[in-house]
């Protein structure tokens, strides 16, 4: 699911999961397979958005996001959300199959409630978000008739190994949850938001990199 704006991917393990129980995959079962899929991460997205709205404000990275812009009320982004995590579900029950259905709605409760609330913590976080990141691939061999197995059990380990890996890079190189916000930081001179933002060896909760600055700030102007 969501995963540093993997649309692609979400949108291609799908159908990799599905070649893999057969050789003559019903296509039109598998777009409609992909199309709930996509709803559900993209209810996954809107949701998580309406959960951060409120860090989002504060980072360099998300602020420009909607809610957090205020472009849309938390209210509307709920309500949205939860349309889309119903289209979703409802098309893969339906017309793919129920365990196809179940297993992704699962997957976006995975992510909207222990990965979300997990991300200005730990680093441990990519490796819960590992889980719905690894999925999709799942999915789609759930849609093309494939039981849960050891079959299922390889796939899973296989793109939750790679999605763990590259979350974890991602987090540690580039602090994507621990931005400070501009307005924060603004006065500060390259250096120092250097040394805020681009700490080496120190995983930097929001938190923690929010009370630096603003120290940062008190030292500056002490």
């Amino acid at each position: 699911f969501p995963s540093h704006d993997n649309t692609g991917f979400v949108i291609e393990t799908p159908s990799l999961g599905a070649d893999f129980v057969a050789q003559n995959v019903d296509w039109l079962t598998a777009g409609i397979a992909v199309s709930g899929i996509l709803c559900l991460v993209a209810a996954s997205s809107v949701l998580n958005q309406v959960w951060e709205a409120g860090r989002d404000a504060r980072m360099r990275r998300t602020i420009g996001r909607p809610l957090a812009s205020g472009r849309v009320s938390r209210v509307e982004g709920l309500s949205f959300g939860l349309i889309l995590a119903v289209v979703g579900g409802f098309v893969l029950w339906n017309w793919v199959n129920v365990l196809t259905s179940v297993s992704a709605v699962l997957t976006m409760l995975c992510y909207v409630l222990m990965y979300t609330p997990l991300k200005p913590l730990t680093a441990f976080c990519t490796t819960v978000g590992a889980v719905p990141g690894a999925m999709p691939a799942v999915l789609g061999w759930f849609a093309a008739g494939g039981n849960p197995g050891a079959e299922a059990l390889a796939l899973f380990a296989v793109f939750f190994v790679r999605t763990d890996y590259g979350g974890r890079l991602y987090y540690s190189e580039q602090n994507v949850y621990t931005t400070p916000p501009r307005r924060e930081w603004q006065s500060l001179t390259e250096e120092e938001v250097d040394e805020c933002y681009y700490w080496k060896g120190r995983q930097w909760t929001t938190d923690e990199l929010v009370r630096h600055v603003e120290a940062k700030l008190r030292e500056k102007n002490a």
